[in-house]
């Protein structure tokens, strides 16, 4: 007898009792079937309910456990209803194929709520990262002066440097800022003249999903 025969004999097997009771654990299973085949007079001797929880752990559970003897596998064949393996084979060809879908469900069920999980976990995300985002703006800062310029702003007395416009990046960059109004400070480092602040800018930051023209830096 093959492994899957005797893999799908054990999930008819366990499959029938958990429909027999109302609290079907694995326990409850297990006695369950013993209790069963000792209490059904055509059927003589019994097996203990450690020999199915063996069976139960392997093919259930997955448990790594020996191959059910052929005197379990006859009991567990007359728990179903049938005389012997013989008997089982002759008549249980649509339950053979049943119990595959029975197999499978939990499977497919499995998949499909981890799809689901995975769904609902990337849509959470991107509504997160959209709502952060919807209070930015993606600013593009460009000079026509062929000066190296630190652009900056000021929050609370606080200087945050945005970025710098060199030769090497063409004097332009991108930066995200809060949307609203934004007062922008830069000065070249080449000519500063002992002044703070040469030049500012107040632009309108808009929301990211908007388009915004580039910000071209005044003269300094």
């Amino acid at each position: 007898m093959s492994q899957e025969v005797i893999k799908k004999i054990a999930l008819l097997v366990f499959e029938k009792a958990k429909k027999e009771l109302s609290n079907p654990t694995k326990n409850a299973i297990c006695n369950h079937i013993s209790d069963t085949l000792d209490h059904t007079p055509e059927i003589e001797g019994t097996i203990d309910s450690k020999t199915i929880k063996r069976v139960y752990e392997k093919f259930i559970e997955g448990k790594e456990r020996g191959t059910p003897s052929e005197i379990t596998l006859k009991y567990l064949i007359q728990y179903l209803g049938y005389k012997n393996y013989s008997d089982f084979i002759d008549k249980s060809t649509d339950s053979l194929e049943r119990i595959d879908l029975v197999k499978e469900e939990p499977k497919t069920s499995k998949k499909k709520l981890l799809k689901k999980i995975v769904l609902v976990t990337f849509t959470l995300f991107i509504l997160i990262i959209l709502f952060i985002f919807s209070f930015f703006g993606r600013v593009h800062i460009t000079s026509e002066q062929d000066k190296e310029i630190v652009v900056f702003v000021i929050d609370k007395n606080n200087q945050t440097e945005l970025g710098r416009l060199t030769k090497q990046n063409g004097y332009q960059f991108n930066t995200w800022l809060s949307i609203g109004k934004t007062e922008l400070y830069y000065y070249s480092l080449e000519e500063q003249d002992g002044k703070e602040y040469p030049g500012a800018e107040i632009i309108e930051v808009l929301p990211f999903w908007r388009s915004m023209a580039p910000v071209i830096l005044s003269k300094i």
